[in-house]
């Protein structure tokens, strides 16, 4: 097992900081690509989410959610600093990644400057040491190599929260890689929805639409079946997490939000895995939130997006939140009269905007635009004409300069590790 372990000088110097004492202790998880529609809390058939949908009654479950992209690093950036892609600049060109410029202020920065003691644990190589985003954490855990890390999440969260003095307030942030391709997850949860393993064509999912190989019904059916165990696989080691907390005698007083980096395509627009179109399959998210202050057994219809967490979790713990900050804070009430943007910045070729049901897709290279209404075409099967209101939405996020431009911080070579993921080739 291949782990980098973090824990910065400046941050170990301020240690010895006065504990926080007010504000609720916070615990953020974040599934890779975990689709809203595979959770038993958002309808889904299989029982793939015992724990979350326990959770899930004892909060508020938020169902329309959008990512701000669809693949990881950016979108996890998105989380820590409540900015679009095109805010804080984090993204991957064909030699180079652009991570998280340290001048930004994050959750985990901002949090910990306030008092709380901070944990980061992440398991993708798009958190390695020096992409930015071990900032603002006493403690950074990355697990790189592949494998079912879970586990090791979720125990490396039980040990850090048993060594912490009761009276100090906390943040923890972790990431459950599982539910990414290539859908292998552990003895029992690889038989529990599908007996045996069905081979395709190629063995990358990434290939899928792209080099004319196609799944036949039966392959479909066994990779959805085998990311349904993965996602039951996260859940447990959810389950694992909560009952630290509750162990630790300070449930009562813990904020818990779970969401997704982003989801999960199955050939519902010609392609597998995620990273390359903006349609909902990819963007839909999970978001539930229980704890201090929020409503029991309550679902949230308005629109919401990834970079509301940051702005939402500060104004709960009473800290001002920072400018520059895109996302609006979920705990006032529903926001009706917004738009909420995504984009593909791998090529930077795709912009999206939602603004309630309709959501507007342009095509940066030809300017070309298309619009779907969810309400009466959720599969986005029926291109409509563009929406005048829609296009200014449009028009006024990319009248926004773009963050970091030349960016010169958090920048390194895009290793072996990171191009094995398949997201740049």
């Amino acid at each position: 097992m291949f782990l980098v372990l973090f824990a910065s000088p400046l941050l170990l110097a301020g240690c010895g900081r006065q504990a926080r004492t007010e504000g609720p202790d916070v615990l953020l998880v974040v599934l890779d690509a975990v689709r809203a529609d595979h959770l038993g809390c958002y309808g889904y058939g299989r029982d793939t989410s015992p724990c979350l949908d326990s959770l899930a009654g004892t909060g508020t479950v938020f169902t329309a959610v959008q990512s701000q992209t669809s693949w990881t690093m950016p979108s996890a950036a998105t989380i820590l600093t409540g900015m679009s892609p095109r805010g804080h600049g984090c993204r991957a060109g064909a030699d180079r990644v652009y991570g998280l410029d340290p001048a930004t202020p994050t959750l985990a920065t901002v949090l910990h400057d306030a008092g709380y003691a901070t944990f980061g644990c992440f398991s993708s190589a798009w958190f390695s040491a020096g992409l930015g985003f071990d900032a603002g954490f006493d403690t950074f855990i990355c697990y790189v190599n592949e494998g079912h890390q879970s586990w090791n999440v979720a125990e490396s969260f039980r040990g850090w929260i048993d060594s912490l003095p009761r009276e100090e307030r906390w943040f923890a942030m972790v990431h459950l890689y599982e539910a990414h391709e290539p859908y292998s997850p552990p003895e029992p949860y690889d038989t529990m929805f599908v007996s045996g393993r069905v081979p395709w064509p190629d063995d990358s999912l990434w290939m899928v639409g792209e080099s004319g190989e196609v799944l036949r019904p039966e392959q479909l059916a066994s990779l959805t079946a085998r990311y349904d165990g993965e996602i039951r696989f996260q859940d447990a080691a959810i389950g694992t997490m909560l009952a630290a907390v509750r162990s630790s005698g300070r449930a009562d007083d813990v904020l818990v939000i779970v969401t997704a980096d982003h989801g999960e395509e199955f050939l519902e627009h010609g392609g597998c895995s995620h990273g390359k179109t903006l349609f909902q399959e990819v963007l839909w998210i999970p978001l539930i939130a229980s704890g201090p202050g929020i409503q029991l057994g309550a679902e949230r219809t308005d629109l919401a997006a990834s970079m509301d967490i940051m702005p939402t979790i500060l104004a709960r713990a009473g800290i001002p939140v920072p400018g520059g900050v895109e996302g609006v804070d979920l705990s006032a009430g529903p926001c009706t009269d917004r738009y909420v943007p995504s984009s593909e910045p791998k090529r930077a070729a795709l912009v999206s905007i939602r603004r309630g049901d309709l959501v507007l897709i342009r095509d940066m290279d030809t300017g070309a635009d298309v619009m779907y209404d969810l309400s009466a075409d959720p599969s986005e099967a029926c291109p409509l004409p563009p929406d005048s209101v829609l296009l200014l939405d449009l028009a006024d996020y990319l009248a926004v300069r773009p963050g970091r431009e030349r960016a010169t911080a958090g920048e390194s070579e895009l290793d072996g590790s990171l191009r094995d993921l398949g997201y740049v080739r």
